[in-house]
């Protein structure tokens, strides 16, 4: 199962959020979800914000155009993001390597 599946002309996301953290990053995945770490601490729905800032950043839209789905208070996050311009270069941190030809 992948972390993200295309709905409409938007993805829908799984993330596991981790907050307070130095630098906001994808870090990889957790169980089936792609991990972010935001500096934002998880205290009034600050993490919410910070991650919502970085995936308009990443997915070349308004911050305004990411969605939580499921999962205010949880670590675990559903995130929409409508019609995104660009996709990240750095998702390929979660690339299975390429089995060497036999």
């Amino acid at each position: 199962m992948s972390f993200f599946r295309w709905q409409d002309k938007g993805l829908l996301h799984s993330y596991y959020l981790q907050p307070r953290t130095k630098i906001e990053e994808f870090v990889g995945l957790h169980d089936e979800r792609l991990k972010i770490r935001v500096k934002a601490a998880a205290i009034d729905g600050k993490a919410n914000v910070a991650l919502f800032k970085f995936l308009g950043g990443e997915f070349g839209v308004a911050k305004s155009a990411a969605n939580l789905q499921s999962g205010d208070s949880s670590h675990i996050k559903l995130v929409s993001i409508n019609a995104p311009s660009k996709l990240p270069k750095n998702l390929d941190i979660i690339q299975p390597p390429l089995a060497p030809d036999e």
